[in-house]
């Protein structure tokens, strides 16, 4: 006995055209979800109780058991300077550059609390922060702009927002940290 071989529908025909049109679309999103998402790795930190994140592009290296030089009529941010490696870099307070209240006494000569030390082009400085975490790949498009509902007047300085472990944390801008202070000449 012999089978009936169904009719196969013309390939022009609207129904042939939907299967495909359904074909496609559903191979555009398997090729969509297969492309990897860009990513941003993030140092995060602690200031003050806070949670902060460095972006591991500028950061040149962690410091710890430093001793600081004193200068003299420097910004009330600005603790010192500190030898890297036979470079002289400056010490930031990130806590007092961000207007975070300060949980820790400043240091006299020597801090025990660690520094990252970050560049831009010519430009270094050491901020010093309470305590480093880890470093985390968080999606590009997860980042949010920095919230200005602040009561501290930090928000140059803060370039993000990242949800991390169901905490927002604030990304510091390393470009506005390390800008030169404007003399007002």
């Amino acid at each position: 006995m012999k089978r009936p071989v169904p009719e196969t529908p013309d390939a022009g025909s609207d129904e042939v055209q939907e299967i495909l049109h359904r074909r496609r679309e559903s191979l555009a999103r398997v090729d969509a979800e297969a492309q990897p998402t860009e990513t941003v790795s993030l140092l995060v930190c602690s200031v003050g109780g806070e949670r902060y994140a460095v972006p591991t592009e500028g950061v040149r290296e962690i410091q710890s058991g430093y001793t600081i030089a004193r200068i003299p009529c420097a910004p009330e941010h600005i603790l010192g300077v500190i030898s890297v490696r036979g470079e002289i870099v400056s010490v930031t307070d990130l806590g007092v550059l961000l207007r975070v209240p300060e949980t820790r006494a400043r240091p006299s000569f020597t801090d025990s609390r660690p520094a990252i030390v970050i560049a831009e082009g010519l430009v270094t400085t050491a901020l010093v922060v309470d305590d480093i975490g880890d470093i985390v790949d968080v999606p590009a498009d997860d980042v949010e702009p920095p919230l200005s509902a602040q009561d501290r007047l930090d928000a140059p300085l803060v370039g993000g927002s990242v949800e991390i472990d169901g905490q927002l944390v604030a990304i510091v801008d390393c470009a506005a940290v390390l800008e030169p202070i404007d003399s007002g000449t």
